[in-house]
């Protein structure tokens, strides 16, 4: 399949400042980024930002729920491609120094189908590689796997990492992932939800337990990502689990493409005592794309 199959060339436009927009109809699909941390001495200094789409109408943003009508159900799988394609061309306007690492998600929609996703895995591979890219810049994150097939997921994961490009976890049940699963993809990342990590941080041997988890994970070159960290108390919680990434509100909120990002260090000592934070515009339905 070739690029231009995976990513129709009317469906992209790019204005007069080099920002990448989806076409969707009367709606424009723009890229929006949040940073994404690890721990370094005491402060969290950004290194990668994750990628999410948001919908625009005219000159501003879509009435919520209008633009959920206007995308029917198989057309799901279409407008993630199209995300994914457009964050990838915008990666160029988050930082005036070196790029970040990008994190792009897949969803369900996108592992409906295999023969697409692996099609639309070679013309990313491509893209980046125009844009003079680094292919193991593009972290490939896997939501809503939950009933894929652990073989499904793991020749994914070795074809991804066949082009250089890395694979994140994402823990979606209410326990984590089973050592099988985590064996046969060996993620780079495995992220885990604040909320969920505050809860289990709540229960001393609970904690310790997480504690001795991640240490292990670390071991094993598993990087524990940890986010939603919206609050004093999700941070305290990741950091005392041995979270080694972090992302959320309280640290950087997400911010359109074009926008000049704030990726200086963030001191721990700066974080503790701040309001809660929390900002819901990452946490809508397209910003799995």
């Amino acid at each position: 399949m070739s690029a231009a199959e995976t990513f129709p060339a009317d469906r992209i436009v790019v204005d007069e400042a080099g920002i990448e927009s989806g076409i969707w109809g009367e709606f424009r699909l723009k890229s929006v980024y949040q940073p994404v941390f690890r721990l370094e001495g005491e402060a969290v200094v950004p290194f990668a930002v994750e990628a999410g789409t948001v919908a625009s109408l005219y000159a501003g943003a879509a009435p919520p729920g209008l633009f959920d009508i206007a995308v029917a159900r198989d057309e799901l799988a279409l407008l993630g491609r199209i995300g994914r394609a457009i964050h990838v061309g915008n990666l160029q306007n988050v930082s005036e120094a070196a790029y970040p690492d990008l994190f792009l998600s897949l969803d369900a929609d996108a592992f409906a189908d295999r023969d697409l996703l692996a099609g639309e895995i070679e013309a990313l591979f491509e893209r980046i590689a125009a844009f003079s890219i680094a292919p193991d810049r593009l972290i490939f994150t896997f939501r809503g796997h939950a009933g894929i097939a652990e073989e499904q997921l793991a020749a994914l994961a070795a074809a991804i990492r066949g082009k250089a490009m890395r694979v994140s976890l994402e823990e979606a049940g209410p326990v984590f992932s089973s050592p099988s699963l985590l064996a046969a993809i060996a993620p780079d990342f495995l992220r885990v939800g604040a909320d969920r990590l505050r809860l289990l941080s709540r229960e001393p041997q609970v904690e310790r337990m997480v504690r001795s988890m991640f240490g292990s994970l670390a071991e094993r070159g598993i990087a524990t990502f940890v986010d939603g960290v919206d609050s004093e108390e999700a941070l305290g919680a990741a950091l005392n689990a041995g979270a080694a990434c972090f992302q959320g509100t309280l640290l950087a909120e997400p911010q359109r493409a074009g926008t000049l990002f704030d990726l200086k260090p963030r001191p721990l000592e700066g974080l503790r005592g701040r309001r809660d934070n929390v900002v819901p515009l990452f946490r809508a339905r397209l910003s799995s794309s």
